[in-house]
């Protein structure tokens, strides 16, 4: 974040965007991995606060730069002190982690004999049909009020959210405590490789889209 504050070139502020990202999808799959030594809450919750930290942040740039006054470079620069937040939660914050909240909440599962493994689909597919239907009404017809724009992306996103909760959750439940450390890591590497890939071909759908608009009289992608 310091090196995207105080770079002035365009190369060095992708390298810091690149780092930001890194070490923000390493320290996703570490909390993830971590959430396997509390308690059942902890998972939720933490997908929750991560949900919440879009919202918060945003929120908070806006509040900093346009209506405090503050530059750019110095609110990255306050936003660069917050990890040490973590290290401070972790260490004095948080519960000891007890490993055997995970071998009792296992044998409650095998008890029962109930295994949910019901319930990612729904949401996932709810969740890319909308955004398909969200890409297709862009495409051929410009939505005329933004706030029902922006109720169909709340809505998409809320979707997205309790696929991403409840997929960590039936991992948590189902697999077994030797391999449930591995797979919430396995599962968030997934994520995180999901990301990169899509923002890769963003890079070529980005410019396609912005022609084919451009072509049909809508030339607002193209305009600064």
């Amino acid at each position: 974040m310091l090196i995207i504050a105080y770079s002035e070139q365009v190369g060095p502020r992708l390298f810091g965007v690149i780092l930001a990202s890194l070490s923000s999808g390493l320290g996703e799959i570490s909390f993830l991995q971590l959430t396997h030594f509390y308690s059942d809450w902890s998972l939720p919750g933490f997908s929750s606060g991560t949900g919440a930290a879009g919202l918060v942040g945003s929120f908070a740039f806006l509040l900093m730069t346009t209506w405090i006054g503050l530059s750019t470079k110095v609110t990255l620069t306050i936003f660069s002190t917050i990890p040490f937040a973590f290290w401070v939660t972790y260490a004095f914050v948080l519960p000891p982690a007890d490993p055997n909240l995970s071998v009792k909440y296992d044998q409650i599962i095998s008890s029962n004999g109930e295994d949910d493994t019901a319930g990612v689909a729904p949401e996932a597919s709810m969740s890319m049909t909308v955004s398909s239907t969200i890409d297709r009404l862009s495409l051929y017809m410009v939505i005329p009020n933004v706030y029902l724009l922006m109720m169909l992306m709340f809505y998409e996103g809320l979707l997205g959210g309790l696929a991403y909760v409840n997929t960590y959750l039936l991992v948590s439940e189902t697999v077994s405590i030797q391999n449930r450390e591995f797979a919430l890591g396995a599962v968030g590497m997934s994520d995180s490789a999901g990301i990169v890939l899509s923002g890769l071909v963003s890079l070529w759908l980005e410019k396609s889209l912005c022609g084919y608009q451009v072509s049909t009289g809508r030339p607002w992608c193209n305009m600064n």
